[in-house]
């Protein structure tokens, strides 16, 4: 019986056929993300489904999605944490926490 994987943090380099138009770098075929999984096709998944269904860009058809670890797995590293992909809600409001964020600076974590 194996015991199934902790999810970590990814980062992931989507590549895609087609061009889309991804904040601070205009027109092109890569775009980066993290996400909170448990394997890294997972992680890819969580990408492409955040990408098409919250945000509305339509990545098909995806070329490659490479993920890998991210350097950083202490969340409290991240600028931004809540823009972690699946970052569970508890997580993300400790962070809030340590830092004394009043309610107005707490942002929800982008969710699939």
């Amino acid at each position: 019986m194996s015991a199934e994987a902790k999810p970590i943090i990814w980062f992931v380099s989507v590549n895609t056929v087609g061009l889309i138009h991804a904040q601070g770098l205009g027109f092109t075929k890569q775009f980066y993300a993290y996400a909170f999984a448990a394997s890294a096709a997972e992680a890819a998944e969580l990408c492409k489904q955040w990408y098409e269904e919250k945000r509305g860009i339509q990545c098909l058809p995806i070329k490659e999605a490479a993920c890998k670890p991210a350097s950083q797995q202490e969340l409290a590293s991240y600028t931004f944490p809540n823009q972690i992909i699946n970052i569970p809600e508890a997580m993300l409001t400790e962070i809030y926490d340590q830092r004394g964020y009043p309610p107005s600076w707490r942002t929800k974590a982008f969710r699939v």
